[in-house]
């Protein structure tokens, strides 16, 4: 496994923290949580997508059958998907719709957290086969905040 880093660039006072850049191996990723208004109800009242989405930074295939995406809405689990295969830069998409309402105290003032978690099976931890490891564990949880929702009520 080669890992490059890049320098510090700024660009219009804005200042790029530098970021690994992992090559020549499997990297599936927790990418993105997304929110969506799919269609406004009432005041303050509305259908929202909520996606969580799984993405091969990785250089390499990801091949394996081992892998399982977890969506969560505070502790509560959502979606599930099993994944054997993701190509270099190939998305693994899951996601749910759920009414929202922004003035109330659970979603308004005490939003939940969503989380997007990467587990695999045990036996990946002892594989030697490159393509069928995750070279980057620290990138497969990622959190967001519900709190963003309400503004697009």
């Amino acid at each position: 496994m080669k890992i490059k880093q890049k320098s510090v660039v700024q660009l219009n006072d804005r200042i790029i923290k530098p970021r690994l850049i992992i090559k020549n191996c499997p990297d599936p990723a927790a990418h993105r949580i997304k929110f969506k208004l799919i269609e406004k109800t009432a005041t303050n009242t509305g259908r929202i997508g909520i996606t969580g989405i799984v993405m091969n930074l990785g250089h390499r295939e990801f091949k394996n059958g081992g892998g399982v995406a977890y969506l969560y809405e505070g502790p509560t689990l959502k979606r599930s998907k099993r994944f054997s295969y993701l190509a270099p830069g190939a998305k693994l998409i899951l996601g749910f719709t759920r009414t929202w309402y922004s003035r109330s105290a659970d979603e308004g003032e005490f939003p939940p957290t969503y989380k997007l978690v990467i587990l695999y099976d045990a036996a990946i931890s002892v594989s030697d086969k490159q393509g069928n490891k995750d070279c980057n564990m620290n990138n497969n949880k990622l959190s967001r905040s519900g709190a963003s929702i309400n503004s697009l009520l």
